[in-house]
């Protein structure tokens, strides 16, 4: 898949390019029309054009990479789930005395899937950001070296949320799919035994067990998308304080004539 990750690395250039470029283009836009400038209606349209363009190649740039990156990632999973399999055939058969054929099922088909988000939004996010913060940070110092440093002040604490969050969330989301391998186990074993079970009336029995594991994987999972759900508003709360610091000190060093 080297052509299709070399166009989704391509795409994200693009996307990152654009990304800087619209702000820039709409900034000197305003300056022009704070300088009495705004007269000089050819500008103005070329300027806006040009606005137009990028934000075109953007939808362009960012359909090639969702769409190469998915191609990618799904490819990655069939090629995976196939190798398991080929995997688990070649296994003793002691190996199987103890296992469920509902969890292996799981392990195969369900746990595969979770690459293709990571492979396919995951990996060219990172790197669209990463970009994104070097190509912002270059143009701050650029504007303000003292400013720039300001607004680099939240960094440390995102990195910190961020590490706690990988630590926790971690055994938490393997806990959860553990719970859920379980209860594909259980129900694939009620399935082709359901005779058997309706024959000796342990339906109320097994509709019991069957809640149980119905509820812990309820459980594991909550407690997962909790540590997720304090993750991602405790990013977004420090990114804001980016946003404060640049409030705060650009409008001291304003008054101050320091910009």
């Amino acid at each position: 898949f080297r052509k299709l990750m070399i166009l989704v690395l391509l795409g994200t250039l693009g996307i990152t390019a654009t990304n800087l470029a619209g702000p820039w283009i709409i900034r000197t836009v305003i300056q022009g029309i704070e300088s009495d400038l705004g007269g000089q209606w050819p500008i103005i349209v070329r300027l806006s054009l040009l606005l137009l363009v990028l934000y075109s190649l953007r939808g362009l740039f960012a359909f090639a990479t969702n769409y190469s990156a998915h191609w990618v990632a799904w490819s990655l999973v069939e090629r995976l789930r196939v190798r398991m399999y080929t995997h688990l055939q070649r296994l003793s058969l002691s190996y199987y005395q103890d296992k469920q054929t509902g969890q292996l099922m799981s392990r195969i088909v369900h746990d595969t899937q979770h690459l293709e988000p990571l492979l396919a939004h995951a990996v060219p996010d990172v790197i669209v950001n990463m970009l994104l913060l070097m190509g912002v940070a270059v143009i701050l110092f650029s504007i303000n070296p003292a400013l720039a440093l300001w607004t680099l002040l939240p960094m440390p604490f995102i990195a910190g949320v961020a590490y706690w969050f990988g630590k926790k969330a971690r055994p938490a989301f393997r806990q959860a799919q553990e719970s859920m391998a379980q209860l594909n186990g259980l129900l694939q074993d009620n399935l082709v035994g359901i005779k058997e079970i309706q024959i000796f009336t342990r339906e109320g029995r097994e509709q019991n067990r069957v809640a149980r594991g119905a509820r812990n994987y309820t459980l594991d999972l909550m407690h997962a998308l909790k540590l997720n759900a304090i993750h991602h508003p405790a990013i977004e709360w420090l990114g804001s304080m980016g946003t404060v610091v640049v409030i705060f000190f650009g409008g001291y060093l304003a008054l101050q004539q320091a910009m």
